[in-house]
This record gives structure tokens, sequence and C-alpha cells, in this order.
């Protein structure tokens, strides 16, 4: 009788596929935000975990500025509410207005 169930052996390889799949996919992001003109900003839990040299150039910001603070210091104040909302949504992907370092 076959079992259903998967040997140990498959679950490893299974998981390292997995995580093969996981490393091809940020270093296939991380070429196409370096690359892009478009400024890209990334967080998790509001915190922002990278960003690309666009968002830097566009808004006049080091790398080390945004890395490690919460988005919402980048946000326009105007659009704090929309925001809000954007992120309790869980969306993936949106668009929002920053402000730039001079306050514009």
């Amino acid at each position: 009788m076959l079992s259903k169930e998967k040997t140990q052996t498959e679950l490893a390889d299974e998981i390292t596929g997995l995580r093969l799949k996981i490393v091809q996919q940020e270093e296939w992001y991380k070429k196409f935000s370096e690359i892009s003109s478009e400024g890209i900003i990334i967080h998790q839990n509001l915190e922002i975990k990278e960003v690309n040299p666009a968002a830097c150039i566009i808004l006049g910001f080091d790398r080390a500025d945004f890395i490690g603070k919460n988005i919402s210091e980048f946000v326009d104040q105007k659009e704090l509410e929309h925001a809000a909302t954007i992120i309790r949504k869980d969306e993936n992907n949106y668009e929002l207005n920053v402000r730039t370092k001079s306050g514009e």
C-alpha cells in the first residue's frame, strides 16, 4: 500500500526548492528595482526595509534616511488617512504621494 504522506526527504527537497524560488524572486526584484526610473519604497509593518536609487534621487534623501524609519514619516500629510486605509487593506502594490527632503 502506497502512502500519500511525503517522506522527510521529499519535504526537505520541496522546502529547498521553495527557498530557491524566493531567492531568485528577490534577486529579480532587486535588479528590477535598481534599474527602474520609478521610486520604489518597500516596507514591512510600516518600517521601511528597502528603497531603490530612483526614490532617493527623486525625493532627495539618502538611502540611510529611509531604512528603519516608519513610512508615515515620508507620506504627504494630506495623504495620511488614505495611506492608512490602503495599508490596513494589506494591498501589495500601491502609490502614495510622499514628501521630498525639501518638504514639497
